[in-house]
């Protein structure tokens, strides 16, 4: 029996400041620390989609994604 292809969705959408954290990070290397479940991870996919997507060079090598809790 054939598997049905996954349905991935393009471009999930994401909140305004998760977008500013995104063009920040393409526009520097920055360290993004926010509170838990802000989109920190989302963000960092993001970048290394948009990354792969312009046929970069650039390797990721470290992905840490910092939670902060009050």
């Amino acid at each position: 029996m054939e598997e049905a292809p996954v349905a991935v969705d393009p471009m999930p959408t994401i909140h305004n400041y998760q977008q500013e954290m995104l063009d920040a990070s393409i526009m520097e290397n920055i360290i993004i620390a926010q509170d838990t479940r802000s989109g920190k991870t989302l963000v960092a996919i993001l970048r290394m989609r948009y990354e792969i997507e312009r046929n970069s060079q650039k390797v990721c090598t470290r992905l840490c994604v910092i939670s902060v809790t009050a």
